[in-house]
């Protein structure tokens, strides 16, 4: 099995990082060494506005890991921490939708007030009881929360 680009393999098996831009790998553990020490880092490639290439995060690694048992993302990169993000951002979407149907249910009840007392002024015969069905309807479509 031939090191990736950017890698040497050591003697336990670990792959090391032998240059600055060498590219993530998923399936498999990165040992770093720099400047805080030595640790099994992040494999996840992240970009910025300045390195239209990429790095790897290099963030220690705790989560996800590889085949032998080695760490290989980090506590954001991981990918319970991906679901966690994904579920956070579905729930406050869905009260977004909420809400929102909640505002067109209630214009659609204004409008419908408005033909209520157009009809009221044009001498509808039972006003009560047309009124007392929109008061109904209104409580059922809104949830009885106005």
């Amino acid at each position: 099995m031939s090191d990736p680009k950017g890698y040497k393999r050591g003697e336990d098996g670990v792959l090391r990082q032998v240059t600055a831009f060498s590219r993530d790998h998923h399936d498999e553990a990165v040992w770093f060494v720099d400047g805080h020490g030595e640790r099994f880092g992040c494999t996840k490639t992240v970009y910025s506005d300045l390195d239209m290439t990429g790095h790897l995060c290099g963030k220690t690694a705790k989560h996800d890991p590889d085949g032998k048992g080695n760490p290989t993302k980090c506590g954001m990169h991981s990918v319970a921490a991906k679901a966690k993000r994904r579920e956070k951002a579905a729930a406050k979407y869905a009260e977004r939708c909420a809400k929102r149907a909640a505002i067109n249910a209630r214009r659609a009840m204004a409008s419908e007030a408005s033909e209520i007392v157009r009809h009221i002024a044009d001498g509808h015969n039972d006003p009560r009881s047309l009124c007392a069905d929109w008061v109904a309807r209104m409580d059922a479509a809104l949830g009885d929360d106005t």
